[in-house]
């Protein structure tokens, strides 16, 4: 049992940073997560044999052991399904995160719209005070007053309940 978690300790950590790695270098496509899951795999698998083997006072028969066909493509298949899993759970949670961040500015800049006396309460008052000397200054601040809303309207607050980040 502990050459087993040993085995596979190496095993992950081997993955680990051979994915981590590669995706470094090759980028985050789905066929570069494919790959960059599939050499990681393939290194994992071989590193978790030879450490068994090592562990268990078997090394003489690494010759028989490493790098068969069967095994460096069933490791290389497991690690490439799991590289485009990794990379659709990504994808969706970058989605979703988009569209969480996208209602809270759509929210932020409806409430404004509405009542565009609530940026009093989300602006400091020097802040407020510029936006009413010039145009570009004003869109300016609105902006400021959008981007400070978002933590209220995140947290379902009406805005302004919260410290503005100017002085």
């Amino acid at each position: 049992m502990a050459i087993s978690a040993g085995a596979g300790a190496v095993a992950t950590l081997v993955g680990v940073l051979t994915f981590g790695g590669i995706t470094a270098l090759v980028g985050t496509s789905l066929v570069a997560s494919i790959g960059a899951g599939a050499i990681p795999g393939i290194a994992a698998g071989q590193s978790g044999r030879l450490t068994g083997l090592a562990l268990s006072g078997q090394i003489s028969q690494v010759g028989s052991t490493l790098f068969r066909p069967k095994d460096i493509l069933l490791d290389g298949t497991f690690g490439g399904l799991g590289g485009a899993i990794n990379y659709g759970i990504n994808r969706g949670a970058s989605g979703i995160a988009e569209d969480v961040l996208q209602y809270v500015t759509d929210s932020a800049n409806r409430k404004l719209t509405a009542n565009p006396a609530l940026a009093r309460n989300v602006l400091s008052p020097r802040e407020y005070a510029a936006g009413q000397t010039r145009l570009d200054i004003a869109r300016m601040q609105y902006g400021d007053a959008q981007r400070n809303c978002q933590p209220s309207v995140a947290a379902g607050r009406p805005p302004g309940q919260h410290e503005h980040s100017g002085e």
